[in-house]
């Protein structure tokens, strides 16, 4: 998992086993996970159908888990499609992420420029999903919305 502040990564809006959630997408991540917070937020009950012990790396630190894996519907626009999700406890960030491995294999594109997700059909025709969610104003600071244009050329 990569590092982020809550506030600057990819969310969207969707639903997990029926239950409106807020769904974050890390292209850093290779991995699935849901909060045990989550899980009982969303009152899922269902039995999880394994677990995996395996090596984390992250930007400062290699860690060692044994995570419990559960099969969740997830629904985001009108694509509903199941996934698998690694249990973790710590919950301060998000409820559910969606990492990189499922964006790809469920067709998604992430487009920065006009802040959308799609989904790609089999004949790679972009279909919109919904709209991405994240607070970063790229100009001026994130005081305004003028573009401030920079002038790259030596002094003569």
């Amino acid at each position: 998992m990569s590092l982020f502040s809550r506030n600057k990564i990819i969310k969207v809006p969707g639903e997990v086993e029926n239950n409106n959630a807020e769904i974050f997408l890390d292209t850093c991540s290779s991995v699935n996970l849901i909060t045990k917070s989550a899980l009982k937020k969303f009152q899922i009950n269902k039995p999880c159908i394994g677990t995996i012990t395996e090596t984390f790396l992250q930007a400062f630190s290699n860690n060692n888990s044994n995570s419990s894996i559960y099969e969740l519907s997830i629904k985001i626009g009108d694509l509903t499609f199941s996934e698998y999700f690694r249990l973790v406890d710590k919950d301060d960030i998000f409820d559910i992420l969606i990492g990189v491995d499922s964006l790809k294999r469920n067709r998604f594109v992430i487009n920065l420029v006009d802040d959308t997700l799609y989904f790609m059909d089999l004949s790679n025709n972009p279909i919109k999903l919904t709209n991405l969610c994240y607070d970063i104003n790229i100009y001026n600071n994130g005081n305004d919305n003028n573009q401030t244009e920079v002038n790259d050329d030596k002094e003569q």
